[in-house]
């Protein structure tokens, strides 16, 4: 009679289920993912803000102290820096987060209704941002935080200066890498739970939505 109860109360679930996702609202959904790319293009073009503004400035402040400074030692450190700070800026500039383009090219998804396009869309962008943070994006922060390491160490024989100014490059890039909006991601990593009877797993994944005028449940076996 337990087992029984229990194929009785799987069997209820995956009605309702069914029911939800026939009779859910799509207004609900719709908002659930505008409002994603919503944060996620206010997140991108606060990112893009904050470290254009961050490297443009260490990019002066390097100029002025190549040329200034009192000391040959951080005179040398500064142009490296400097020369650093400008490729940070360029890539900022030059390669900008999806999330403004994928806002615009939702609004144009949203006036045709085409809900199984939009989702691939957020779907995209999520795959997009998981790209953005891979291991292969550090190649590029390498490269360049190795070259100025190398040339302070070996062309200025300063090899603990070397190791440092390395260091605190790679650290800067790995924050601009982590602060990049992960809005879409956060969407599309759906909570779930696992049903067990009988030796049997079912598992279900589940999206909630609220707003002012209705709340809605999405379950998906």
């Amino acid at each position: 009679m337990h087992c029984k109860g229990i194929m009785i109360g799987i069997a209820w679930l995956m009605s309702a289920a069914a029911f939800a996702q026939e009779h859910a609202v799509p207004g609900d959904e719709w908002a659930a993912m505008q409002a994603t790319v919503d944060e996620g293009a206010r997140q991108a073009q606060r990112w893009q803000y904050l470290w254009g503004t961050g490297y443009a400035a260490a990019a002066t402040f390097y100029a002025v102290e190549a040329d200034r400074a009192s000391d040959a030692d951080d005179r040398y450190d500064a142009r490296v820096s400097a020369v650093k700070s400008l490729l940070g800026l360029a890539d900022v500039l030059l390669f900008p987060q999806p999330h403004r383009r994928a806002q615009r090219e939702f609004a144009e998804l949203r006036a045709t209704g085409d809900v199984a396009a939009a989702r691939a869309r957020i779907a995209n962008l999520a795959a997009e941002e998981q790209y953005r943070r891979r291991l292969g994006a550090r190649t590029g922060p390498l490269l360049v935080n190795l070259a100025g390491g190398l040339l302070i160490a070996f062309d200025d024989d300063r090899a603990g200066d070397g190791a440092l100014n390395f260091a605190t490059g790679m650290l800067v890039s790995e924050l601009r890498i982590r602060t990049q909006s992960t809005a879409a991601s956060r969407y599309q990593a759906a909570p779930s739970f696992t049903l067990r009877a009988g030796g049997a797993r079912l598992p279900v994944q589940y999206r909630w939505w609220l707003t002012p005028q209705m709340a809605s449940v999405q379950l998906r076996f």
